[in-house]
């Protein structure tokens, strides 16, 4: 049966009666900047601050087509230490998560959006994407983006964005942690996007063609060794191999001489065991 309840946008009354009760944030690195409710509350959000640990796109200017994302070539990471400051170029992205962790139940769901202050800076805290799904349970995915024409200096200590709280009409069906399709589950330091996944199938297909192709050619090489080489590789073998050793390491030789031999591999030896592998390749394919 649904669960009916009064529904809507969420004041600091309501974000204080609704703390630790379907919704909770905290910060799990001691040595970090600790969650203060009654410092980040305002009348209607929470502040929220930026992690040390950020990704930045490389310089290369490369197109972003999803076999690049899928090999997570496109970004790099950096560590910003104790005291430095990020410092943003103009039109420069940083993928980075909240301080924080923000856990909602299923009841709850919430927008994240930027601080006035930081806005008039032309810094924006997220590239389209604000909304944080019911039964979130971690750090806050957060795009940094600068629109001035000046590089822009941000320090840590300094809350980067604001979260506003919903009370859903309704419990959703499931905690956005618990779904099998939640790319981004868990993700506490910041990720590469995974657009990849969302097109798997054809990743999939086009894997297998490729796959195919490799396979195709595999084969008409594999018909053109049985046709015109297999029928002379045994004489081939014989004559560049069993002949030339024995009469080179065996005939009229002691042991000691012939363990000594051993490291005095011949040209004609080298060519026989890859003409034997040819033929081993060949007679292979037969069988498959």
């Amino acid at each position: 049966m649904k669960n009916y309840s009064t529904a809507g946008m969420l004041s600091d009354n309501g974000i204080r009666e609704s703390f630790k009760n379907g919704i909770d944030i905290f910060t799990e690195d001691a040595e970090t900047i600790q969650f203060d409710l009654n410092n980040q509350l305002h009348v209607g959000s929470i502040d929220l601050h930026f992690r040390h640990l950020c990704r930045r796109f490389k310089s290369e200017n490369t197109v972003l087509s999803y076999e690049s994302v899928r090999s997570r070539s496109y970004t790099e990471p950096f560590e910003l230490k104790e005291n430095e400051k990020l410092i943003i170029q103009p039109g420069e992205i940083i993928l980075t998560t909240s301080l924080e962790t923000v856990s909602l139940s299923e009841n709850f769901a919430a927008i994240i959006t930027g601080r006035s202050s930081i806005a008039r800076l032309g810094i924006m805290v997220h590239c389209c994407q604000e909304f944080i799904h019911p039964g979130h349970c971690q750090t806050v995915p957060l795009q940094i983006i600068n629109l001035s024409p000046h590089p822009v200096q941000l320090d840590l200590s300094v809350p980067i964005c604001q979260i506003v709280f919903f009370k859903l009409t309704t419990t959703a069906s499931e905690k956005y942690s618990d779904r099998t399709d939640a790319k981004y589950a868990g993700e506490k330091d910041a990720e590469d996007s995974k657009i990849y996944e969302d097109v798997k199938n054809d990743f999939k297909e086009e894997e297998n063609t490729k796959k195919n192709n490799f396979n195709e050619k595999k084969e008409k090489f594999r018909e053109t060794i049985n046709k015109y080489i297999s029928p002379f590789l045994p004489s081939m073998i014989c004559f560049l191999m069993i002949t030339p050793i024995l009469k080179e390491n065996v005939v009229d030789k002691t042991w000691a001489d012939v363990v000594g031999s051993i490291g005095n591999i011949s040209a004609s030896l080298i060519f026989s065991i890859f003409f034997l592998c040819i033929y081993i390749f060949s007679k292979r394919g037969k069988k498959q």
